[in-house]
């Protein structure tokens, strides 16, 4: 039986796939769902910000560039994993998205 958790994956990213069929059809939708992206990647830069005076992300990482390697990441792995059909690459693909945020993340034992 497959995971009820991940099962849905299968299917691609909502927004994802909004952004494929609607992008060359409807300007004023494609500026919507850009807006959508923005805020997300906004989003996540400043929860990144704030882990960094946290003292969670190393000082010389640029939170922006993370954003949007997080963003692009979580849509890469919902594409995968629709184009494969399989839900359970899913793991492998979080656990190489914690060796990215293990190795961005001060050594010195502050955290």
């Amino acid at each position: 039986m497959p995971d009820q958790s991940t099962d849905l994956l299968r299917f691609g990213c909502p927004l994802n796939n909004l952004v494929q069929e609607m992008d060359p059809v409807d300007k004023g939708f494609k500026r919507r769902l850009q807006a959508a992206l923005n805020l997300w990647i906004d989003r996540t830069e400043e929860l990144l910000r704030q882990a960094q005076v946290d003292g969670f992300l190393k000082a010389n990482i640029n939170p922006r560039d993370v954003a949007y390697f997080v963003v692009m990441a979580h849509e890469g792995f919902y594409g995968l994993i629709k184009g494969l059909g399989r839900s359970g690459a899913y793991d492998a693909l979080l656990s190489s998205l914690q060796i990215y945020f293990q190795a961005i993340a001060p050594s010195d034992g502050t955290r």
